[in-house]
C-alpha cells in the first residue's frame, strides 16, 4: 500500500516510527552509494542496455540517431567505482567496418563534446534508410555520407532485428532489437574473383536478383577456402568476421574446371588450340557465350582439325587451360 505523509499535529505511532526509520535507511544509503557512483538519482535505477556516451565524433548526434561506439571514457584503473557504477564510452559516426556490431541508438541528442544517453542492447525506436520493402535487420551502413551518416540502413544482415518498420522504401521508423544479430548475406560478384584474393560484389534481393546501387557494394574474401575462381555473376554467401573486419566468403557458384568445346581452325603442333562453342562440365561456363573463344594449351603436341570435338581442365598452378582429350586426332 502507499504510504501517507502526517498530517500536521498528528502523534507519533509505531507505525509512523517504522516508516521513518524506513526513510533514514534510504537516506544513508543513498548517502553511501550516491558517493561512489556519482549517479543523478534519477538515474540511479536506469535500465542497464542504456550507458551514457561522449560524442566525439565532430557532429551533432540526433535523437534516436545511430552512434558507433568506440573506446572507453575511462578505465577501472582511471575510476574503479566510476567504471563499475557508471560505465561510459566514446561516440563516433557509425560509417566504417569498425562500427559493425559496437553502435547503438540516441535516446536524446547529443551535441558535439557532449555526453548523453545511448541504448546498446534491446528494444529501441529508430529510424532507417529502406532499400527493399522485406523485414530483415538493421545495420551500419558503411560509407555513408551527408544525413545518411546518421541513421543505420535495414538490410537482409545486421546487429538488430527489425520487430516492426512503416512500410515503403527511403527513410522509414521502426522497431529494433539491438543485439539480435546476423551475419550472412547473399552476394552476386561485380568482377571475377581469383583464388585467396577478393572482389567487389552486389547485393542479392529477397528474390535474388542483385541490387547495383553502387552505395550498396561490398568487397567479399576468399581467406576462408583459399581456391576460389568465380566468373563476374557468381552467386554466393559471405559471413562477416569481426576479427579480420571482412566479409570472408563462405560459399560460391565457382568456375568450370573442365569443358569441352570446338577446336576453331586446323591447328600443327606445337601451336595452341582456340576452342569456341564451350560447354561447361562442372561448375559456371568460362565464356559469355558459344561464340567465346578459349585458348586451350596443346599438351600432347597433337594436330586438330577444324571443329574436332575437345576436352580440356584448368591448370591452377599455371593458370591456363590444357588439353585432356581430342575426339579425333588428325
Amino acid at each position: 500500500m502507499a504510504l501517507e505523509k502526517l498530517p500536521a499535529g498528528a502523534s507519533v505511532t509505531q507505525f509512523s516510527i517504522s516508516t521513518y526509520n524506513q526513510m533514514i535507511d534510504v537516506i544513508n544509503w543513498w548517502q553511501r552509494e550516491g558517493r561512489k557512483t556519482g549517479a543523478d538519482p534519477r538515474r540511479l535505477f536506469r535500465h542497464s542496455h542504456l550507458i551514457q556516451v561522449r560524442n566525439d565524433s565532430g557532429e551533432d548526434f540526433p535523437w534516436l540517431g545511430i552512434v558507433g561506439l568506440d573506446d572507453i571514457l575511462y578505465s577501472h584503473s582511471d575510476d574503479a567505482d566510476g567504471f563499475r557504477y557508471k560505465p561510459a564510452m566514446k561516440g563516433e559516426l557509425a560509417i566504417t567496418t569498425a562500427y559493425m556490431g559496437r553502435w547503438g541508438i540516441a535516446w536524446e541528442p547529443i551535441a558535439g563534446g557532449e555526453i548523453g544517453w545511448v541504448c546498446v542492447a534491446g528494444v529501441t525506436p529508430a529510424k532507417m534508410h529502406v532499400y527493399e520493402d522485406v523485414p530483415g535487420y538493421a545495420a551500419v551502413r558503411v560509407g555513408a555520407t551527408g544525413t545518411d551518416r546518421f541513421w543505420p540502413v535495414a538490410d537482409s544482415w545486421g546487429g538488430a532485428r527489425v520487430l516492426y518498420r512503416e512500410s515503403g522504401t527511403g527513410f522509414k521508423w521502426g522497431l529494433v532489437r539491438i543485439g539480435d544479430s546476423h551475419w550472412q548475406r547473399s552476394f552476386e560478384l561485380k568482377d571475377a574473383l581469383t583464388p585467396g584474393s577478393n572482389a567487389t560484389a552486389h547485393p542479392l534481393d529477397s528474390d535474388g536478383t542483385a541490387d547495383t546501387t553502387a552505395a550498396r557494394e561490398f568487397e567479399v574474401y576468399d581467406a576462408i577456402h583459399g581456391d576460389l575462381r568465380s566468373p563476374v555473376g557468381a552467386k554466393g554467401f559471405a559471413h562477416w568476421l569481426a576479427g579480420s573486419a571482412e566479409w570472408e566468403i563462405i560459399s560460391i557458384q565457382r568456375l568450370a574446371t573442365k569443358c569441352k568445346g570446338l577446336v576453331k581452325g586446323a591447328t600443327v603442333s606445337p601451336n595452341d588450340f582456340t576452342v569456341d562453342n564451350v560447354v561447361a562440365y562442372n561448375g559456371l561456363s568460362p565464356v559469355a557465350d558459344a561464340a567465346t573463344e578459349l585458348t586451350v594449351k596443346n599438351t600432347f603436341s597433337d594436330d586438330a582439325d577444324d571443329n574436332t570435338v575437345i576436352t580440356f581442365s584448368w591448370n591452377e598452378t599455371d593458370d591456363q587451360w590444357e588439353e585432356d582429350d581430342l575426339a579425333c586426332d588428325t
